[in-house]
């Protein structure tokens, strides 16, 4: 009779590779993940934003939709139609700061065009100023949709703000281009 047996000898080996792959795991996220810090340093420049570029169409959508500030500062789109037009400044609570930063640290840039960015299509793109570098990651929703990026965007857009002030849009219209430096 024959038949499949299950040896012992073929387990083994099986159960092996997977506990190398736990730890293989283990020490991606110990060395890359948990090691990462914000540049706590940095207070002229957001540790954290993120612009849409606009879509090629006649009507041209684009801007900061939310930057945060290492003192708990944050400026964001009052709406998500008032991107590029209209703004609310004010400071976000220490426990508030600390869980955006906690969720940044967790961002991951592994594999950035992944999902990528359709071409004349308008993008979301995240920047993470870490101590080392900066990271930058981008998604061209909803044709491509990155779940990191967008749950960093949803939780940028619903934190509560501490004596929330309105302010013009004009100077978060343009590209950011002097925060990633």
């Amino acid at each position: 009779m024959t038949g499949c047996k299950r040896s012992p000898r073929r387990i083994v080996p099986l159960v092996f590779a997977i506990l190398v792959g736990a730890l293989v795991i283990a020490n991606y996220y110990e060395t890359n993940v948990k090691s990462r810090k914000l540049d706590e340093a940095e207070t002229k420049k957001p540790f954290v934003f993120l612009h849409m570029t606009p879509a090629f169409s006649p009507v041209l959508k684009c801007g900061v939709i939310a930057a945060v500030w290492n003192d708990g500062q944050i400026v964001r789109a009052r709406s998500e139609g008032d991107i590029g037009k209209m703004y609310v400044k004010g400071m976000m609570s220490p426990t508030d700061l600390a869980r955006i930063k906690q969720l940044v640290v967790q961002f991951s840039p592994e594999n950035p065009n992944e999902n990528g960015i359709v071409v004349d299509a308008a993008a979301d793109i995240l920047v993470v100023r870490f101590k080392s570098k900066i990271e930058v990651k981008g998604h061209s929703p909803p044709n491509t949709n990155d779940p990191e990026i967008t749950r960093i965007r949803n939780e940028l857009m619903n934190v509560a703000i501490v004596n929330p002030s309105e302010i013009d849009g004009a100077p978060y219209k343009a590209h950011p281009g002097d925060w990633y430096k």
